[in-house]
Protein backbone atom coordinates (compact mmCIF):
# COMPACT_ATOMS: atom_id res chain seq x y z
CA UNK A 1 0.00 0.00 0.00
CA UNK A 2 1.32 3.43 -0.95
CA UNK A 3 2.31 5.54 2.05
CA UNK A 4 0.45 8.84 2.32
CA UNK A 5 2.31 11.78 3.81
CA UNK A 6 0.13 14.23 5.71
CA UNK A 7 2.12 17.05 7.31
CA UNK A 8 1.20 18.01 10.84
CA UNK A 9 -0.15 21.53 10.42
CA UNK A 10 -1.07 24.18 12.95
CA UNK A 11 -4.78 24.55 13.58
CA UNK A 12 -4.64 28.23 14.49
CA UNK A 13 -2.71 30.83 12.55
CA UNK A 14 -2.27 34.56 13.12
CA UNK A 15 -0.55 37.44 11.34
CA UNK A 16 2.71 39.06 12.35
CA UNK A 17 0.78 42.09 13.57
CA UNK A 18 -1.39 39.88 15.78
CA UNK A 19 1.71 38.24 17.24
CA UNK A 20 2.97 41.72 18.17
CA UNK A 21 -0.31 42.37 19.93
CA UNK A 22 -0.69 39.06 21.76
CA UNK A 23 2.97 38.45 22.69
CA UNK A 24 4.27 41.99 23.04
CA UNK A 25 7.01 41.03 25.54
CA UNK A 26 8.82 39.12 22.82
CA UNK A 27 9.40 42.31 20.85
CA UNK A 28 10.45 44.59 23.69
CA UNK A 29 14.11 45.18 24.66
CA UNK A 30 15.37 42.48 27.00
CA UNK A 31 17.11 45.10 29.13
CA UNK A 32 18.84 48.44 29.04
CA UNK A 33 21.98 48.98 27.01
CA UNK A 34 24.92 49.65 29.31
CA UNK A 35 27.46 49.65 26.46
CA UNK A 36 27.21 50.21 22.73
CA UNK A 37 30.56 51.28 21.30
CA UNK A 38 33.05 50.08 18.70
CA UNK A 39 31.07 46.95 17.90
CA UNK A 40 30.68 45.95 21.56
CA UNK A 41 27.14 45.81 22.97
CA UNK A 42 26.05 44.93 26.49
CA UNK A 43 22.44 44.61 27.64
CA UNK A 44 21.40 44.05 31.21
CA UNK A 45 18.26 43.59 33.28
CA UNK A 46 17.75 42.55 36.88
CA UNK A 47 18.36 38.87 36.12
CA UNK A 48 20.46 38.66 32.96
CA UNK A 49 23.43 40.10 31.14
CA UNK A 50 23.88 39.73 27.38
CA UNK A 51 27.04 40.66 25.50
CA UNK A 52 27.68 40.58 21.79
CA UNK A 53 30.35 41.87 19.44
CA UNK A 54 30.16 42.89 15.79
CA UNK A 55 32.79 43.26 13.08
CA UNK A 56 32.53 45.11 9.78
CA UNK A 57 32.52 43.18 6.50
CA UNK A 58 35.37 43.79 4.09
CA UNK A 59 35.52 42.97 0.39
CA UNK A 60 38.54 43.51 -1.84
CA UNK A 61 36.65 45.80 -4.20
CA UNK A 62 35.78 49.49 -4.27
CA UNK A 63 32.22 49.30 -5.59
CA UNK A 64 29.97 46.46 -4.50
CA UNK A 65 27.88 45.08 -7.39
CA UNK A 66 24.17 45.84 -7.13
CA UNK A 67 23.02 42.94 -9.33
CA UNK A 68 24.30 39.84 -11.12
CA UNK A 69 25.31 41.77 -14.23
CA UNK A 70 27.65 44.04 -12.26
CA UNK A 71 29.72 41.03 -11.15
CA UNK A 72 31.11 40.86 -14.70
CA UNK A 73 34.66 42.18 -14.79
CA UNK A 74 35.17 42.17 -11.02
CA UNK A 75 37.91 40.20 -9.30
CA UNK A 76 35.54 38.76 -6.70
CA UNK A 77 35.73 35.04 -6.01
CA UNK A 78 32.75 32.71 -6.06
CA UNK A 79 32.34 32.76 -2.27
CA UNK A 80 32.31 36.58 -2.09
CA UNK A 81 29.79 36.72 -4.91
CA UNK A 82 27.50 34.26 -3.14
CA UNK A 83 27.78 36.20 0.12
CA UNK A 84 26.96 39.52 -1.53
CA UNK A 85 23.89 37.96 -3.15
CA UNK A 86 22.91 36.32 0.15
CA UNK A 87 23.00 39.78 1.76
CA UNK A 88 20.70 41.18 -0.94
CA UNK A 89 23.56 43.04 -2.67
CA UNK A 90 23.77 45.33 0.38
CA UNK A 91 26.60 43.92 2.52
CA UNK A 92 27.36 47.43 3.79
CA UNK A 93 24.11 47.23 5.78
CA UNK A 94 25.28 44.11 7.66
CA UNK A 95 27.85 43.31 10.34
CA UNK A 96 29.22 39.91 11.28
CA UNK A 97 28.23 38.72 14.74
CA UNK A 98 31.55 37.57 16.19
CA UNK A 99 30.40 36.64 19.69
CA UNK A 100 27.28 36.34 21.81
CA UNK A 101 27.11 35.46 25.50
CA UNK A 102 24.13 35.21 27.84
CA UNK A 103 24.70 34.96 31.58
CA UNK A 104 22.23 34.58 34.43
CA UNK A 105 22.89 36.67 37.53
CA UNK A 106 21.17 34.26 39.92
CA UNK A 107 21.87 30.79 38.47
CA UNK A 108 24.86 29.00 36.91
CA UNK A 109 23.19 29.18 33.48
CA UNK A 110 25.46 30.54 30.75
CA UNK A 111 25.41 30.40 26.97
CA UNK A 112 28.35 31.15 24.71
CA UNK A 113 27.74 31.07 20.96
CA UNK A 114 31.27 29.95 20.16
CA UNK A 115 30.74 26.69 22.04
CA UNK A 116 28.41 25.22 19.43
CA UNK A 117 28.19 27.13 16.14
CA UNK A 118 31.42 25.78 14.65
CA UNK A 119 32.12 27.41 11.26
CA UNK A 120 28.75 29.13 10.99
CA UNK A 121 28.99 32.85 10.24
CA UNK A 122 26.15 35.11 11.31
CA UNK A 123 25.40 38.40 9.56
CA UNK A 124 23.14 40.91 11.30
CA UNK A 125 21.35 43.89 9.76
CA UNK A 126 22.68 47.02 11.43
CA UNK A 127 20.01 48.43 13.76
CA UNK A 128 17.66 45.76 12.43
CA UNK A 129 14.49 45.20 14.43
CA UNK A 130 12.26 43.08 12.14
CA UNK A 131 12.96 39.35 12.36
CA UNK A 132 11.11 38.75 9.06
CA UNK A 133 13.39 37.90 6.16
CA UNK A 134 16.01 36.21 8.33
CA UNK A 135 17.34 33.06 6.69
CA UNK A 136 20.02 30.38 6.55
CA UNK A 137 21.96 29.73 3.35
CA UNK A 138 21.34 26.26 1.94
CA UNK A 139 24.91 25.44 0.92
CA UNK A 140 27.14 27.68 3.01
CA UNK A 141 27.39 27.97 6.78
CA UNK A 142 25.81 31.41 6.72
CA UNK A 143 22.93 32.89 8.69
CA UNK A 144 21.33 36.26 7.92
CA UNK A 145 19.44 38.07 10.69
CA UNK A 146 17.26 41.11 10.07
CA UNK A 147 16.89 41.77 13.80
CA UNK A 148 19.63 42.38 16.32
CA UNK A 149 19.61 39.98 19.30
CA UNK A 150 18.23 42.64 21.65
CA UNK A 151 14.75 41.15 21.99
CA UNK A 152 13.63 37.60 22.73
CA UNK A 153 12.04 37.40 19.24
CA UNK A 154 15.42 38.39 17.79
CA UNK A 155 17.25 35.80 19.88
CA UNK A 156 14.70 33.08 19.12
CA UNK A 157 15.01 33.81 15.40
CA UNK A 158 18.81 33.78 15.57
CA UNK A 159 18.93 30.33 17.14
CA UNK A 160 16.14 29.13 14.83
CA UNK A 161 18.26 29.96 11.78
CA UNK A 162 21.31 28.35 13.38
CA UNK A 163 19.11 25.30 13.92
CA UNK A 164 18.55 25.07 10.18
CA UNK A 165 22.30 24.95 9.59
CA UNK A 166 22.92 22.17 12.12
CA UNK A 167 19.86 20.03 11.31
CA UNK A 168 21.31 16.53 10.71
CA UNK A 169 18.27 15.46 8.69
CA UNK A 170 18.66 18.03 5.90
CA UNK A 171 20.10 17.06 2.52
CA UNK A 172 21.29 20.46 1.29
CA UNK A 173 22.06 19.37 -2.28
CA UNK A 174 18.62 17.82 -2.60
CA UNK A 175 17.06 21.10 -1.44
CA UNK A 176 19.04 23.06 -4.03
CA UNK A 177 18.19 20.71 -6.90
CA UNK A 178 14.54 20.72 -5.89
CA UNK A 179 14.36 24.53 -5.69
CA UNK A 180 15.94 24.79 -9.17
CA UNK A 181 13.44 22.36 -10.62
CA UNK A 182 16.16 19.78 -11.31
CA UNK A 183 14.68 17.14 -9.04
CA UNK A 184 11.14 15.83 -9.26
CA UNK A 185 9.67 15.22 -5.85
CA UNK A 186 6.25 14.45 -4.44
CA UNK A 187 4.68 17.68 -3.18
CA UNK A 188 3.29 15.98 -0.07
CA UNK A 189 6.75 14.69 0.85
CA UNK A 190 8.26 18.14 0.29
CA UNK A 191 5.61 19.71 2.52
CA UNK A 192 6.23 17.14 5.23
CA UNK A 193 9.98 17.75 5.12
CA UNK A 194 9.50 21.52 5.16
CA UNK A 195 7.38 21.34 8.32
CA UNK A 196 9.86 18.90 9.88
CA UNK A 197 12.72 21.31 9.19
CA UNK A 198 10.82 24.23 10.71
CA UNK A 199 9.82 22.28 13.82
CA UNK A 200 13.39 21.04 14.30
CA UNK A 201 14.79 24.58 14.04
CA UNK A 202 12.30 25.97 16.58
CA UNK A 203 12.96 23.07 18.94
CA UNK A 204 16.68 23.75 18.62
CA UNK A 205 16.17 27.44 19.39
CA UNK A 206 14.11 26.67 22.48
CA UNK A 207 16.66 24.11 23.68
CA UNK A 208 19.33 26.82 23.77
CA UNK A 209 17.25 29.64 25.24
CA UNK A 210 14.88 27.79 27.56
CA UNK A 211 17.13 28.23 30.67
CA UNK A 212 16.77 32.02 30.32
CA UNK A 213 13.14 32.46 29.29
CA UNK A 214 11.75 32.87 32.81
CA UNK A 215 14.39 35.50 33.54
CA UNK A 216 13.27 37.32 30.41
CA UNK A 217 9.65 37.25 31.58
CA UNK A 218 8.50 34.97 28.78
CA UNK A 219 5.89 32.26 29.34
CA UNK A 220 4.55 29.35 27.30
CA UNK A 221 1.61 31.39 26.02
CA UNK A 222 3.96 33.97 24.47
CA UNK A 223 6.02 31.21 22.85
CA UNK A 224 2.97 29.42 21.52
CA UNK A 225 1.74 32.67 19.95
CA UNK A 226 5.04 33.44 18.26
CA UNK A 227 6.26 29.97 17.26
CA UNK A 228 3.11 27.96 16.63
CA UNK A 229 0.38 30.44 15.75
CA UNK A 230 2.56 32.85 13.75
CA UNK A 231 5.79 31.19 12.54
CA UNK A 232 4.63 27.61 11.99
CA UNK A 233 1.15 28.88 11.23
CA UNK A 234 2.55 30.80 8.25
CA UNK A 235 3.97 27.59 6.78
CA UNK A 236 0.75 25.74 7.54
CA UNK A 237 -1.26 28.32 5.64
CA UNK A 238 1.21 28.09 2.75
CA UNK A 239 0.64 24.34 2.51
CA UNK A 240 -3.13 24.59 2.94
CA UNK A 241 -3.22 27.07 0.04
CA UNK A 242 -1.07 24.80 -2.15
CA UNK A 243 1.92 27.12 -2.03
CA UNK A 244 0.10 30.24 -3.20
Amino acid sequence: MEQIFIPKLEQKTISKEESFEHASKLFEPIGREILNKDGEVEIENEKLKIKFRYADLNFDIDNIPKNDEEFIGTNLGVRDRRLIKFLNFKPDLYSELKSLKIESKSTPNKLDLKDFIGKIKIYVLKNGSDFSGSSADVLNDWVKLNAEPKTISGLLTAFHEIGHRVDPNVNNLELVFSSLGLLERDKKIENQEMMDRERYAWAYSLSKLRPFLNEMGIDSKDLNTFIHEYALGTYSDYIKNDGD
